[in-house]
C-alpha cells in the first residue's frame, strides 16, 4: 500500500480495521469508525505521511467542542492506536506496517475523576424488597425476582461495572474461589 498518497480514514477502513481489528467487539468497530468519521469531519483531508502534532492538535481541539475530557480522549486514542500501527515496527509494536517513520502524539485531556457516590445500605434494602414484585427478565429457569436480588447482591460485593456484571455467565463464576 502506497503510504505518499495514503490517508487516514483510508488506511483504517482498507488496512486497520481488517487487520488489526479481526476479532474484535462490535462497540470496538464502532468506537474506532466514530473517531474516524469525527477525524474526516475536523480535519482537511491530509496525507498519513503528512499528520503531525499540529494536525493532532486541530483534531483534539476540534474534538473539544461540547465534548467531555473523556470522550476527546476515547476518540484520541482511537486515531493514535491506528497511527502506531502505520509507524514503525518495535518491541512493543511487532506488527506496526513502518508507513510512517514516526508517529506523532499529542497530550490527552486531564480527566478529573469524580468520586463514586455511596448508596446507602436503607437504598438497598429498598430494592432489594422491590424486586419481589419484579416480571422480567424472563430468564428460564430462574424467577424475574430472584435474578434482580442475585444482580444487586453481586453489585454491591464486587462493584463490578454495569457491562461487566451483565456479561456474567455461570462458566465464569467459581464459587470455591
Amino acid at each position: 500500500m502506497e503510504g505518499s498518497t495514503l490517508t487516514l480514514p483510508r488506511f483504517y477502513f482498507d488496512v486497520y480495521a481488517p487487520t488489526y481489528l479481526v476479532g474484535a467487539r462490535p462497540r470496538t468497530f464502532e468506537a474506532y469508525k466514530d473517531a474516524v468519521t469525527l477525524w474526516s469531519r475536523l480535519v482537511d483531508e491530509v496525507r498519513l505521511c503528512s499528520i503531525d502534532v499540529i494536525t493532532l492538535a486541530k483534531f483534539k481541539s476540534g474534538l473539544m467542542a461540547g465534548r467531555s475530557p473523556a470522550t476527546v480522549n476515547k476518540h484520541l486514542g482511537a486515531v493514535n492506536a491506528i497511527l502506531t500501527k502505520a509507524g514503525p515496527p518495535g518491541p512493543r509494536n511487532r506488527d506496526a506496517l513502518g508507513i510512517l517513520d514516526r508517529v506523532p502524539w499529542v497530550k490527552p485531556l486531564k480527566e478529573i475523576q469524580r468520586a463514586p457516590t455511596p448508596i446507602a445500605f436503607g437504598q438497598i434494602d429498598l430494592l432489594y424488597h422491590a424486586a419481589g414484585q419484579m416480571k422480567l427478565p424472563g430468564v428460564h429457569g430462574v424467577a424475574a425476582p430472584a435474578w434482580w436480588r442475585a444482580l444487586l447482591v453481586m453489585a454491591y460485593t464486587c462493584a463490578l461495572r454495569r457491562g461487566t456484571l451483565l456479561a456474567i455467565r455461570w462458566s465464569d463464576v467459581d464459587l470455591d474461589h
